[in-house]
């Protein structure tokens, strides 16, 4: 049975790769570890996150499309951070289930593990996927303290209007998301409006103007779809 395999990028950091269709990371402090963004939902991400550290886990999502927090049925017991256009606590669904990830899989893997198509099913789990949960709000500038490690929240939307990068300045790693990404998708806009196409320059600038602050060029996580 194939399983999650992880990449150790630095001290208490970790790329996992969901069977080579989309990446999420871990990261450890002193005092407690977090998910950022969470796989597709093929498989046992909370297992693959287990195996690397014992401390009590929070979810950080760069975004809410399926990719990228598809397998958030497995933390739902956890702490769930990420930025909507409300303030607050809510409470929040896919809008996708079992289906979904079945035509994901059926559509990605036949391009990114070709001749893995059966064994990549039959990890879709048997417990429905589309469940909701809580999250708190995160915002532009707010920090995530981990105990002796941090995380600076960056708001950048274009790719999704409630897109954050997640930005580590002691080990100059920042995890991006969609952001930086060999093949960004802006949502189209029926008036021809270059509007988000702006918005997501805006973003990038931002970045940019952020990695000036280092004496050298920060390092890049970006989730590969």
């Amino acid at each position: 049975m194939p399983e999650h395999t992880s990449y150790r990028i630095c001290s208490g950091t970790w790329q996992i790769s969901e069977f080579n269709l989309v990446n999420f990371f871990l990261v450890e402090g002193d005092e407690k570890a977090a998910v950022i963004d969470t796989g597709c939902g093929l498989g046992n991400a909370r297992s693959a996150v287990m195996k690397l550290t014992d401390k009590p886990l929070s979810v950080l999502l760069t975004h809410t499309h399926f990719d990228h927090m598809g397998g958030i049925y497995r933390f739902t017991d956890c702490p769930v951070f990420m930025k909507s256009d409300e303030e607050g606590k809510h409470t929040f669904s896919l809008g996708t289930g079992k289906p979904f990830l079945k035509h994901y899989v059926e559509t990605r893997a036949a391009v990114l593990m070709k001749g893995k198509e059966a064994e990549l099913l039959s990890l879709i789990p048997s417990e429905e996927t589309d469940v909701p949960f809580s999250f708190s709000e995160l915002d532009d500038g707010d920090i995530i303290d981990l105990g002796g490690r941090t995380l600076e929240c960056i708001a950048v939307p274009g790719h999704t209007a409630g897109s954050l990068c997640f930005l580590d300045r002691k080990e100059r790693l920042l995890f991006s998301g969609d952001c930086v990404n060999r093949s960004v998708i802006l949502p189209r806009q029926k008036d021809g409006s270059m509007r988000i196409v702006k918005q997501y320059h805006d973003s990038l600038m931002k970045l940019m103007k952020r990695e000036k602050e280092f004496d050298k060029e920060t390092s890049i996580c970006g989730t590969i779809v």
